[in-house]
């Protein structure tokens, strides 16, 4: 199974630029290159952060762009998102499916808002920790590996710049994973650049690259500390019971 993980989008309602570059032009370049490259993929995973401002303007355009790939988008809302309007607007297109539980193969993927309306922050709620609770159990005794999916990373990266707006209790989630040998792999958005951290024993976590801008690694200044030449996505294939994972940066 190959994936496409499409991250941190930032895209407004107007051609107004994000950190001084055109987010509009960057998703639309990354989307062409997918298209032009031809590599096989069996889905997306878009993991928040897909506007900058909330507006619909912003999610129509979005829509339209990555429904020229005409395979199915598993998206999850981020701290920019307003999520009312990101899933009314992907509603009426069958293609567009807000990530929840899904049974792939041999892997159970499993999406948990980690936002907090108005935050930079995030935090899993009891009620998104008791379901990734009882999807873990179940991928358990079906005897199939789990990914879980967050816009939040849990864990430190070691870049202060984003390092101050994780999952405040990410703990929750990194106990959870570690208690169980059958989770492989976090994948999450938010932090704007490639990071591969272990957790425990059995898993990493694995952050995806900004389609427009990255975050340089240790920055810690939000105008200053920006890599505006580097975007892409990242690439994942899974095997019966691994992965391989790949960062995918656009000329």
């Amino acid at each position: 199974m190959k994936i496409i993980q499409i991250s941190d989008c930032h895209i407004k309602n107007d051609n107004s630029l994000v950190y001084g570059v055109n987010s509009k032009q960057r998703l639309y370049d990354v989307i062409n290159n997918i298209l032009f490259s031809k590599i096989e993929f069996d889905f997306i995973l878009l993991t928040g952060d897909i506007s900058d401002d909330g507006s619909i303007e912003s999610y129509a355009y979005v829509k339209n762009i990555l429904s020229k790939l005409n395979k199915k988008i598993y998206f999850i809302n981020g701290n920019h998102d307003l999520k009312s309007n990101l899933i009314s607007t992907f509603s009426d297109n069958q293609m567009f499916i807000n990530l929840d539980e899904i049974l792939i193969e041999n892997w159970v993927f499993i999406g948990l808002d980690s936002c907090i309306e108005g935050k930079d922050f995030g935090n899993l709620s009891d009620s998104e920790l008791k379901k990734a609770e009882i999807i873990i159990d179940k991928a358990k005794k079906l005897n199939k590996n789990c990914v879980i999916i967050t816009h939040h990373h849990p864990l430190l990266v070691g870049t202060p710049l984003i390092d101050d707006c994780p999952i405040m209790n990410g703990s929750n989630l990194v106990n959870l994973i570690e208690k169980n040998n059958h989770i492989k792999l976090l994948i999450t958005g938010h932090v704007h650049n490639r990071y591969s951290i272990r957790i425990g024993n059995n898993a990493f976590l694995e952050t995806g690259f900004s389609s427009f801008a990255q975050f340089q690694y240790t920055g810690s200044n939000e105008l200053t500390d920006i890599d505006k030449d580097n975007f892409g996505y990242t690439y994942y294939d899974l095997s019966e019971n691994s992965y391989k994972c790949y960062s995918i940066l656009i000329d």
